[in-house]
């Protein structure tokens, strides 16, 4: 039954791409129709359909992805005999029920997996009355979960606890600071300032990765942040019929949101919330912050830093701002210029990617037709890698060496690899002064 529901939706995903290219043909006749233009307003309309014109073909070969996964995940399950998380809260109490479809759709949301898109997906839907939004805190029973659309998100999950520790410790963050900082401080560092004891803003990477093992390793109740994705959801104990990446969130976001009928306009690819987020964050935490934990340089010189180690704002462009000159920098000052920052890290990101491309054309020209060259990796993606490797070098080997025992059911059960050589390197990165808090 479940693969005729994927052949369904393949085939509907396919009718509707077809029928909004027709409908691009009779408004243009005059014109010439493009497969650019086809794209443009596919992108424009709908999450519902694929977003780019080379996944046109691909729908089924989506869903033959999604039956792969599931079949890897029951198959991981069964050979490594896995049982529920008894340090969280049961897994159907996190569900979120975003629709009003039946037969009921069941999203489990794994923190740092694109939640906060899918989320302003079910309430901006464009069919918002079939679509209700349920804190999973308040949750209706499910009588049958075997009749429920049940899906959930993963991710890499070495950059799944770097992208915590940015957005929540890293990253101008009040309320974390004091909810997790201040004990993080208090269980893992010796002899630590009464200023880090009292505001808890300066914890290290590191000392991130020794709570989190040292959470793992006595079963204690770990920030939901980095809990990992299979024990947050009971991966193992319910049957999912989508299993998506945040590598290929695209795609599966579309493939699902087509599945369970929930049509928006809203856009993964805007950078536009995450910048907001860390620019609200950075100035209420300047306002409210009575105790001084952080002058309002360093306050801005971290929210700074996190949208470059995201990738939105290029390495090569420094800080604007001294520190006599961070004092009178208001937020919409704050706002353009890192629109400005913005701006030309897309026209640095262009030329290099472009010339990435110029190179790798010459040598394949005097290469073997029958040589294959290794994918391109965008400049944006680069530095996110650089960044990656630049906090995983801090970490001592033993601890990561830990984190990859401790995480061995997430490599199996979603394929990823337990030693990647971005956060294995032997040699010290010579970025590792993004991450310095040595004179914050």
């Amino acid at each position: 039954m479940r693969r005729k529901a994927l052949v369904i939706v393949a085939i509907l995903g396919c009718v509707t791409l077809l029928t909004i290219a027709l409908s691009e043909l009779s408004g243009h006749q005059m014109g010439t129709f493009s497969v650019k233009r086809l794209k443009d307003n596919v992108k424009r309309r709908s999450t519902q359909v694929v977003l780019s014109s080379k996944q046109v073909l691909f729908t089924a070969e989506v869903a033959a992805r999604f039956e792969r996964r599931r079949q890897r995940m029951k198959e991981a399950c069964r050979r490594l005999k896995l049982t529920s998380y008894r340090g969280m809260r049961h897994a159907s109490e996190r569900f979120i029920f975003p629709t009003r479809s039946s037969p009921v759709v069941l999203y489990c949301p794994v923190p740092k997996t694109g939640t906060t898109f899918l989320k302003k997906t079910f309430a901006t839907a464009n069919n918002a009355s079939q679509v209700i939004w349920v804190d999973r805190f308040h949750v209706r029973p499910v009588d049958n979960y075997d009749k429920a659309v049940m899906f959930f998100f993963t991710r890499e999950p070495y950059s799944r606890i770097l992208s915590a520790y940015i957005d929540k410790l890293w990253s101008p963050n009040l309320q974390f600071w004091r909810v997790l900082g201040k004990p993080l401080v208090h269980g893992v560092r010796h002899n630590a300032s009464l200023r880090s004891l009292e505001c808890g803003h300066d914890v290290t990477f590191p000392e991130f990765i020794r709570y989190f093992i040292d959470g793992m390793t006595r079963g204690s109740r770990i920030n939901t942040h980095v809990v990992p994705t299979h024990k947050f959801c009971e991966t193992c104990d319910y049957d999912y019929d989508y299993i998506g990446k945040l590598e290929t969130f695209r795609e599966d976001a579309a493939y699902i949101l087509s599945a369970i009928n929930v049509t928006t306009s809203e856009s993964y690819s805007n950078n536009d919330d995450v910048i907001s987020h860390h620019i609200i964050q950075a100035f209420y935490t300047n306002h409210i912050d009575k105790t001084h934990c952080a002058k309002k340089h360093h306050i801005l010189l971290r929210a700074w830093r996190a949208l470059q180690i995201r990738g939105i704002i290029s390495m090569s462009i420094p800080f604007p701002f001294s520190e006599s000159q961070a004092l009178s920098v208001f937020r919409t000052t704050f706002t353009l210029v890192i629109q400005k920052a913005v701006d030309k890290t897309n026209l640095i990101f262009r030329n290099l990617d472009q010339k990435q491309i110029h190179s790798v054309s010459l040598s394949k020209s005097r290469a073997s037709r029958s040589s294959q060259s290794p994918p391109l990796l965008q400049s944006r993606d680069r530095q996110k890698k650089m960044a990656l490797a630049s906090a995983y070098s801090l970490v001592p080997k033993a601890h990561k060496l830990k984190m990859m025992k401790l995480m061995r059911e997430e490599f199996e059960l979603f394929g990823y690899e337990a030693k990647p050589d971005d956060v294995f390197a032997s040699k010290k990165d010579r970025n590792q002064k993004i991450f310095d808090l040595s004179d914050i």
